[in-house]
């Protein structure tokens, strides 16, 4: 059994050698111990998620508390099940966008998702029986995919007379095999979307794409679909379905800072002057759209729990992460589906493509994340070198690793709190500014990663794959 499974947002490792059914039990005692009532569970579509979720339960169910097992479903399905039926706590068996060896935990303790102090409890209790709570709980079964359909339904019930009046509205849905195979699309009919749809069938071996719906690579096949089907909008989920990514009308993979500053000018224009939550990572094509549109805009760290955590405590309107998060004020929490809808009506009030509205946002060169493995157990000093070396010579953000601020841009290096891995982004007014940032922190890397940097950017990087937004 790994104590390294404790991340600092979630519960994740591969199974079984990392998490299996036992370890599962005992931190299903560890939430049940640090809960006082209910907990709403649920799973994704992973091999591993029925034993590791049965174990789960008997674990909460040992320390006296009450489940609600709402199956396999996404998870804003668990988030909203979990308002609706005014519990406690909730737990979704699920690695999100990891490979389909690995699983996981997402957990919630009250309205906020677990800080990092929490999950070192549970880590400690998880490995200290003496300290876990007894009682017998009992389970219930619920099917909270109904309710939602009908509460989200109702509440974009309106898109069906705005698509009728522009005559149709054409959307492809890939739904990765992961959990919104088949609901996504049978809901969005609903609302008289025209939809057609790609990997459907849930299957947690993921055979036609990674789970992770955030990198462009990924996602070919729906662009391809977008292009032939001459669709207005294409849609990618992640594995677990809190995540999307979105693809325009001429068949291009549109970046998460893109549709945060649409999003941000949309509600801001009707909201001035309220407050935005993003992520250290996002091109600043998002500060920027929230100060020209009159609103107040919070950095946050990357992660989905300290920007939803964010948005709550400041009462923000809106947040975002480019991993493909999307938080609404009125939820105070994220949904993917929510966030599609949103997007569409966007469209079709404004009566404009998507790729039309994207050549109103600022113009900066920016890279995607550039993920790079490194296993050594240094990566915190590392970062924390490279912060002292360049602090004295200009403007620096610690917030989540190290953002230096350039003359002419911005470089970023972070831990992952995922994976073993940096994440690298880079940000200039120019292609020739982008390279020549990513040169002045390749120094101050482990060799390997500083070749691996060269190599990505050796490959047509700058020239084809940054985004001339």
């Amino acid at each position: 059994m790994s104590k390294g499974i404790f991340k600092k947002c979630d519960i994740r490792g591969i199974y079984p050698d990392e998490l299996n059914p036992d370890l599962a039990l005992r931190i299903g005692r560890a939430i049940g111990t640090k809960l006082t009532s209910g907990c709403v569970v649920a799973g994704d579509v992973r091999p591993s998620t029925p034993k590791l979720k049965d174990s789960l339960i008997k674990g909460l169910i040992q320390t006296g508390c009450e489940v609600v097992d709402i199956g396999i479903v996404p998870t804003p399905v668990v988030y909203f099940a979990k308002e609706k039926l005014n519990v406690e706590g909730a737990v979704i068996v699920t690695a999100s966008h990891n490979p389909p060896e690995y699983n996981g935990f997402k957990f919630m303790l009250g309205d906020i998702p677990p800080t990092d102090r929490e999950i070192e409890e549970i880590k400690k209790i998880t490995f200290n029986r003496s300290t876990i709570k007894k009682g017998k709980g009992r389970i219930y079964k619920k099917n909270a995919l109904i309710p939602y359909e009908q509460w989200i339904t109702k509440r974009f019930s309106h898109l069906s007379s705005l698509i009728n009046k522009k005559g149709k509205f054409k959307v492809i849905v890939d739904a990765g095999n992961g959990c919104w195979g088949g609901y996504a699309e049978r809901i969005m009919r609903k609302v008289n979307i025209d939809v057609f749809s790609i990997f459907s069938n849930p299957d947690g071996n993921f055979p036609n794409r990674s789970p992770n719906s955030a990198l462009e690579e990924n996602l070919t096949a729906v662009k391809n679909e977008v292009s032939k089907n001459k669709a207005d909008l294409g849609i990618a989920f992640d594995g677990d379905g809190d995540r999307v990514s979105f693809i325009d009308d001429e068949g291009r993979f549109v970046p998460a800072d893109e549709i945060i500053s649409l999003f941000v000018r949309w509600i801001l224009s009707s909201h001035p002057g309220e407050k935005i939550v993003y992520d250290i990572k996002c091109s600043s094509i998002v500060p920027d759209s929230v100060k020209k549109m009159g609103g107040l805009a919070l950095v946050e760290k990357s992660g989905h729990t300290y920007i939803k955590s964010r948005l709550i405590r400041e009462n923000a309107i809106f947040g975002g992460e480019i991993s493909g998060h999307f938080f609404f004020g009125e939820l105070k929490r994220d949904d993917a589906l929510f966030a599609c809808f949103s997007l569409i009506e966007i469209l079709l009030r404004k009566k404009k493509k998507l790729s039309s509205l994207r050549k109103n946002l600022p113009s900066y060169f920016i890279t995607p994340d550039i993920r790079i493995k490194y296993k050594g157990e240094d990566r915190e000093r590392i970062v924390k070198e490279i912060s002292s070396f360049f602090k004295s010579s200009y403007p620096v953000e610690e917030i989540d690793g190290v953002k230096i601020k350039f003359e002419d841009g911005w470089g970023l290096i972070r831990v992952s709190v995922t994976e073993p891995l940096f994440t690298f982004r880079f940000e200039s007014t120019g292609k020739e500014g982008v390279l020549r940032i990513a040169q002045r922190l390749i120094p101050h890397l482990p060799r390997e990663v500083g070749e691996k940097i060269i190599q990505i950017l050796d490959k047509k990087y700058i020239a084809d794959k940054i985004n001339n937004q």
